[in-house]
C-alpha cells in the first residue's frame, strides 16, 4: 500500500491508513494524532476492519496459543498518550482456528546438550501457570481504559489442549457474548458466557482413540480475570453394547431364555465431565442410558438405569465399567475376562460387510434412475435377542429427501 501518515504543527494524520493481511483483507487506522510539542498527544481515532486475520502462527512462535484469528474490529481511540480510552466491538469470525495449550504435567526435557536434565513436573506447571496469568491478567501498558464487547461466531473454533503428550485435545464451537477491558492499572478483566453448540474431546489411550461429541449447553463462564474463567463441558461417547454383565448377579436366578434378553445392544452413553478451573478442570465420569423404550421389555430398561444409580454411590466401580466402555467397549462382570454378552460371530462379520456392500450398490443405483430427489439405502444387519432368543436382524432404511425455497 501508498497509504501516507502527515506530520504537521497540529500534529499527525492518518488518512484511512490500511494495513492488508495475506488475503488482503484490510484493517484500516482513520483519524489524528493530536500535538504541538510532539511530547503530550491526544488520540482521535477509528480501527475498523473485516475479516482481518490478526493471528497467524505455528507453535514455534508461542507455546501457549497459536493458529488463525480472523476479527471485524469498529474499535474509537481517544484520550491521551497518559490515559488512552479504548471503546468498540470485536468479532470473532468464521475462520477462527486457535489452539490454547494448558499447563501440562508430565516431566520435560530441559536441556538435550550434554547431559539430559529433567525438570520436575510440579514446579515446571506453576511455572507455566504464573506465566500464563502474568500474560493474559495484566497488560504491560499500564494507565488504558478498555472496554470492548466480543462477539464470537459459531463457526469460529478453538481447541483446548488438555494433554498435549497424549494427544488430548478438547474443540469447540459456540457463540458468546463477552465484555473484555483493562483498567488503568494494566489489571484485564472479561465478562460473559461462551456456550457450547458443537465440539469434541479427542482421547488418546496408547493406540485407542475415543471421540467424546460435545453436550450442547456446555459453557465456559468469565467474571473477572480471564484465566480464572469456570468450565462446565460435557462430552458424550456412546457405545451400543449389552446391560448383563452389568447387572451380573441380580440376573442368576432368570431363566437362560429371560437372560437371553439382557444380551440386546443397547445405547449406552459414558460421560466426560469437565468442571471449576479452567486450567485446572477436574475430570469426573459418568455413564447414562438415554430415555427410549429400544424395542426391549420396560424392567431390562429400568434394571440397567437402576444399576448405573448404584454404581454413581461406588465411584471405583463406577469408573470400572467406564474404562470397560472406553477400551472394550462393553461392561465387564466380576471375572473381566468372561463376558455374557458374546463376542460378534463370523456369520454377523458376514452379513454386516454384505449389508455395506448392498447399501453402497443401491446408493449408488438410485442415483443413477432417480433424478429430482436424493434417495438414501442403509441396510444394516445385527443380533437380535429381544425374543430370548438369538436372531439375525436385517433391517433396510430409507431415506428421500428434496430441497425446495433455495433449501
Amino acid at each position: 500500500m501508498n497509504d501516507r501518515i502527515s506530520f504537521d504543527r497540529q500534529g499527525i494524520t492518518m488518512n484511512n491508513f490500511t494495513i492488508s493481511d495475506e488475503d488482503n483483507n484490510e484493517l484500516v487506522v482513520d483519524g489524528t494524532i493530536a500535538t504541538t510539542d510532539y511530547t503530550d498527544y491526544g488520540f482521535e481515532l477509528t480501527v475498523n476492519a473485516d475479516n482481518f486475520r490478526a493471528i497467524n502462527s505455528t507453535k514455534d512462535d508461542n507455546d501457549f496459543y497459536y493458529g488463525t484469528l480472523v476479527l471485524d474490529t469498529r474499535l474509537t481511540i481517544g484520550g491521551s498518550l497518559d490515559t488512552p480510552v479504548v471503546n468498540g466491538s470485536v468479532s470473532v469470525n468464521e475462520g477462527t482456528d486457535l489452539s490454547i495449550v494448558l499447563p501440562q504435567e508430565d516431566p520435560t526435557i530441559a536441556d538435550r546438550e550434554g547431559v539430559v536434565e529433567f525438570v520436575d513436573e510440579t514446579s515446571l506447571r506453576m511455572k507455566e501457570m504464573r506465566e500464563i496469568e502474568e500474560t493474559v491478567n495484566t497488560s504491560e501498558l499500564q494507565g488504558m481504559d478498555v472496554s470492548v464487547n466480543i462477539d464470537i461466531n459459531e463457526e469460529a473454533e478453538f481447541t483446548i489442549v488438555v494433554d498435549e503428550g497424549n494427544g488430548d485435545y478438547l474443540n469447540l464451537q459456540g457463540e458468546a457474548q463477552l465484555t473484555a477491558s483493562i483498567d488503568p492499572s494494566g489489571n484485564t478483566s472479561l465478562s460473559g458466557r461462551y456456550e457450547f453448540t458443537e465440539g469434541a474431546y479427542e482421547m488418546s489411550f496408547n493406540f485407542i482413540k475415543r471421540r467424546f461429541e460435545i453436550e450442547p449447553g456446555s459453557f465456559i463462564q468469565w467474571n473477572g480475570e480471564p484465566t480464572n474463567a469456570t468450565i462446565n463441558i460435557t462430552a458424550i461417547y456412546e457405545t451400543e453394547t449389552a446391560p448383563i454383565d452389568l447387572l451380573g448377579n441380580q440376573l442368576a436366578n432368570l431363566t437362560q431364555s429371560a437372560r437371553n434378553m439382557y444380551k440386546q445392544e443397547l445405547p449406552f452413553q459414558t460421560l466426560l465431565k469437565m468442571r471449576g478451573d479452567l486450567l485446572e478442570p477436574e475430570l469426573t465420569f459418568d455413564i447414562r442410558l438415554p430415555e427410549g423404550n429400544y424395542s426391549v421389555a420396560t424392567e431390562i430398561l429400568n434394571s440397567s438405569r437402576a444399576k448405573l444409580e448404584q454404581l454413581r454411590q461406588q465411584p471405583s466401580e463406577l469408573n470400572k465399567q467406564v474404562f470397560a466402555l472406553l477400551l472394550l467397549n462393553r461392561f465387564i462382570g466380576e471375572n473381566p475376562f468372561a463376558s455374557e454378552a458374546g463376542g460378534t460371530s463370523a456369520e454377523s462379520l458376514a452379513r454386516q460387510s454384505v449389508s455395506k456392500i448392498l447399501s453402497q450398490q443401491l446408493n449408488d443405483l438410485a442415483g443413477d434412475l432417480i433424478g429430482g430427489v436424493e434417495l438414501n439405502f442403509d441396510l444394516e444387519s445385527t443380533d437380535d435377542y429381544t425374543t430370548g432368543q438369538r436372531e439375525q436382524r436385517t433391517d433396510l432404511n430409507v431415506g428421500l429427501s428434496k430441497s425446495l425455497l433455495n433449501d
